[in-house]
């Protein structure tokens, strides 16, 4: 099968790093739109970055599971 031949070459960073990169980018564009409510990607990535910092803090490593409620 032959789609439309648009494959690129992708950057090999995992996907904190990628998102770090498009919200430095992006910073002020929407990221989140949900029921009226928008977030941008700079306050996303405070967010994550808030939750990341209070994972640690719990001694949390990685690969640890974590559950959301």
């Amino acid at each position: 099968v032959h789609w439309n031949q648009t494959a690129q070459p992708y950057p090999e960073m995992n996907i904190p790093y990628l998102f770090d990169a498009i919200a430095d980018n992006y910073a002020k564009k929407n990221c989140i739109s949900f029921n009226g409510n928008k977030i941008s990607y700079s306050t996303l990535q405070q967010k994550v970055n808030q939750w990341a910092n209070y994972l640690i803090n719990l001694n949390l490593k990685k690969g640890d599971a974590v559950a959301i409620y």
